[in-house]
């Protein structure tokens, strides 16, 4: 469900969910049922990775490719940036 999807990113992220329900929208779609089979008979797709594992690993990998540590003049040099001073690098890696 979405519902669980939002609570993993949550988990996985180490951040809240700030969550608004709307009223549906125009071209919202109601229900979705995703069926891999023919995938599976035709290209021989066999998924091995739990989603939940997944979306840590692309947490992780995000994090590793686009993060950058922001300083904070308050901080004391020694101990590094606090956790929660970390902030998307631009394309160019300045901030």
């Amino acid at each position: 469900s979405l519902k669980r999807f939002i609570e993993i990113v949550g988990e996985c992220t180490g951040i809240e969910p700030i969550v608004r329900q709307l009223p549906p929208q125009p071209g919202d779609v109601p229900r979705t049922c995703a069926d891999i089979s023919k995938a599976r008979t035709e290209l021989g797709y066999d998924p091995k990775t739990p989603f939940a594992q997944g979306i840590q690993r692309t947490v992780d990998w995000f994090r590793t490719e686009y993060m950058v540590e922001t300083p904070n003049p308050q901080d004391n040099p020694e101990d590094g940036p606090e956790p929660d001073r970390i902030a998307p690098a631009s394309v160019d890696g300045s901030f």
